[in-house]
């Protein structure tokens, strides 16, 4: 049985769950018992890096477009809209200290 892009973006979505820390800070994660393919592209998605909560929120966050287009349309890239504090903006690259060399 093939499933179309879009309809294994979702079954992936039904998988990732929100949780907070103790100091409060949320963060994105999956369910336990997630499918193999699923563990699958989420490993892959991060490389040699070990997990990561922002590689977490854009798997996320790629897995909802896709989930939410329609494949018959053209793509319609949704509107991006950046951080204008610099807190906010640089809070990826101060998460890892692999992240020296940016």
């Amino acid at each position: 049985m093939n499933k179309a892009v879009n309809e294994l973006a979702k079954e992936a979505l039904e998988w990732f769950t929100t949780d907070t820390r103790d100091n409060g800070e949320e963060f994105v994660k999956t369910k336990e018992g997630r499918p193999d393919w699923l563990e699958n592209l989420i490993f892959t998605a991060h490389g040699d890096m070990m997990p990561d909560d922002y590689r977490y929120k854009f798997i996320l966050d790629a897995l909802e477009i896709i989930a939410n287009s329609d494949q018959e349309a053209e793509l319609d890239y949704p509107e991006i809209e950046a951080d204008i504090y610099t807190r906010d903006l640089t809070a990826w690259l101060h998460s890892r200290n692999d992240r020296i060399c940016y």
